[in-house]
């Protein structure tokens, strides 16, 4: 029980130091990764260490094993590790250790056991580590990985590599099974697309209603009316408008378009769908060219061809 006294800093012949299971406490004073002739094992597991991993670690260039696993020990781990040159295994297992996995651990050539198990350690599998010649076991279930899991290296073969627990990594060798990985686009930036192209839109549409709104009035129909005009580049366009106080119109507008888009023009809301300008009239005119609306003279097929047509509709619904 206890903390570890300052007075172990005066053992400068100690080749391992190991005081695991014993309920220490406090943090982990950095005297410890100071003794000079530490040459084989750290062995600080199944305590209860807090605070961070101390950068001083990277003083213990010549120890060839390190153990904080088991502790309360928080933080990231430090770069300076990469400077324990002479390091076969590391384990910090069951920690509380934060931020991503450091890329200098790749650094350590001689490392062939590698436990970071049961942390809150997140981001991306950094393909370097994956890459240690050496390394025979690498284990970083239960985190919070994420992201596309090297396909080289250590992960080649299933039974050297363990990633239990991140439900967030994917793709990898096939081996692994784990889920395919897809291409995401941030939510917010497809939102912000559409919603600049319909205010686009909906502001040219703006302009040229309020320009010539009753001069370029093609034809009413039983949700709304349409109206011709020309967008800025030239662009003839039949711009439909959907009269929400008609009963139904919400649910036809709902019908054509797969997004709908409202704006307020003179205090009143409308809906509207933008189409290719076609010069020769609409429906109602070919078919009942008597109507209110109509071109006054004959319409352009006969029973024959309206015939043709409806046989060609029914197929299509068949």
């Amino acid at each position: 029980m206890g903390v570890i006294p300052f007075s172990f800093r005066n053992f400068g012949s100690l080749l391992l130091f190991i005081v695991s299971t014993n309920n220490l406490n406090g943090s982990i004073p950095e005297e410890i990764f100071q003794l000079p002739s530490l040459s084989m094992f750290l062995n600080l597991s199944q305590n209860s260490f807090t605070g961070k991993l101390p950068v001083s670690i990277g003083s213990l260039a010549n120890v060839s094993v390190i153990e904080i696993s088991r502790n309360h020990l928080s933080g990231e781990i430090p770069d300076s590790i990469q400077n324990c040159k002479s390091m076969q295994r590391l384990l910090l297992n069951g920690n509380a250790l934060s931020g991503g996995i450091p890329k200098s651990l790749s650094q350590l050539k001689g490392l062939q056991y590698l436990d970071l198990s049961s942390n809150d350690l997140s981001g991306a599998i950094p393909v370097q580590v994956g890459l240690l010649d050496d390394l025979q076991l690498l284990n970083l279930s239960f985190n919070n990985l994420e992201g596309k899991v090297p396909n080289s290296g250590v992960f080649l073969e299933f039974n050297r590599i363990d990633l239990e627990g991140n439900d967030r990594v994917c793709g990898g060798p096939r081996v692994l099974m784990l889920p395919v990985c897809h291409s995401h686009v941030h939510s917010k930036r497809i939102l912000a697309l559409k919603l600049a192209i319909a205010l686009a839109s909906l502001a040219t549409i703006f302009i040229l209603l309020s320009c010539a709104c009753s001069k370029n009035l093609l034809g009413s129909g039983s949700f709304g009316s349409v109206f011709r005009g020309v967008l800025g580049d030239g662009t003839a366009v039949a711009t439909k408008v959907i009269d929400l106080q008609r009963h139904g119109a919400a649910t036809s507008f709902a019908a054509e378009c797969e997004a709908l888009r409202g704006i307020n023009f003179k205090n009143e809301d409308f809906k509207a769908l933008v189409y290719e300008y076609m010069v020769n009239g609409n429906l109602e005119q070919w078919l009942y060219p008597d109507s209110n609306h109509g071109r006054g003279d004959k319409p352009a097929f006969g029973l024959l061809s309206r015939l043709n047509i409806a046989i060609n509709v029914a197929c299509a619904l068949e």
